[in-house]
């Protein structure tokens, strides 16, 4: 079996595990709801293909949704994401993107992921709060809980990306 097969699979079970028994019961003054799983999505390798990452995001967004209880609004926010992330990309990328670009804080430095981290938790939670509450009289409410809850769900992933992070010499 192929090390980063292996890799993805343990960091898809940590990172939902995670979530589940401690991330699911953060809720910090009804404005703070992150989402730590999504990093699972956000690293898959470059080289997946558009439609198996969407089929990737699809069945971790409904395991998220069977532990939360929330009907399908995961999997849709997962797969949204899945399928804006090559345009987030090739927003924040200035190099050649191949097969072998890899999506990691070793790989690309401590600014791009950063970046990557924020603008990508912030679409998410945008949609995500965007179709749980539906009702554009609430949009400064929908902004505020997206934008707290990206930044937390930032420092939460930077937080987890520098505790397994490898490698002696780190790019800032």
């Amino acid at each position: 079996m192929n090390n980063d097969i292996v890799l993805n699979i343990l960091r898809f079970l940590g990172l939902m595990a995670l979530q589940v028994l401690f991330v699911n019961n953060i809720n910090l003054f009804g404005l703070v709801t992150p989402s730590v799983f999504v990093l699972f999505i956000l690293l898959l390798p470059h080289a997946i293909k558009p439609t198996g990452l969407m089929l990737i995001a699809m069945f971790t967004g409904f395991t998220q949704d069977l532990f939360q209880g929330t009907l399908r609004l995961n999997m849709f926010c997962a797969v949204f994401l899945a399928f804006s992330r090559p345009y987030i990309l090739s927003i924040i990328t200035d190099k050649k993107m191949d097969d072998e670009f890899k999506i990691s804080l070793q790989e690309q430095g401590f600014r791009w992921t950063v970046l990557y981290l924020i603008l990508s938790f912030f679409l998410y939670h945008m949609v995500y709060f965007t179709v749980e509450i539906w009702n554009f009289q609430n949009i400064l409410y929908i902004i505020f809980k997206s934008v707290y809850s990206g930044l937390f769900s930032v420092v939460f992933s930077l937080i987890l990306l520098y505790t397994f992070y490898k490698g002696k010499d780190r790019k800032y």
